[in-house]
């Protein structure tokens, strides 16, 4: 049974401010290595937190971001979750993510 509580246990966030029922946990203030937490329903590791993850839709004069960072509440750390940055922004907590198909 999967809910949408969400500890520091289980996605890089600070911890001191987890969702719903999710308990207090650890505040890295740093990214973490990829694979440290346990992957979701789908397999996929690290959709929430460690960084915000750029993708390729543009609006406006700005580059989406989604997934919430190291440096931000549980409540920013979904998948759904969308900003904007200039695409030139340099930050620890934006990154990408490198996909492989087998």
């Amino acid at each position: 049974i999967y809910s949408n509580d969400l500890s520091s246990d289980q996605a890089n966030f600070d911890g001191k401010f987890p969702v719903g029922e999710g308990k207090k946990g650890p505040y890295l203030a740093r990214t973490n290595t990829v694979g440290q937490y346990i992957p979701n329903p789908l397999g996929i590791y690290d959709m929430h937190g460690n960084v915000w993850e750029w993708t390729s839709t543009n609006k406006g004069a700005v580059r989406v971001i989604c997934g919430g960072s190291w440096n931000y509440n549980g409540d920013y750390c979904t998948a759904s979750n969308r900003r904007g940055n200039a695409p030139d922004s340099r930050f620890s907590y934006l990154g990408f993510r490198l996909i492989a198909v087998p």
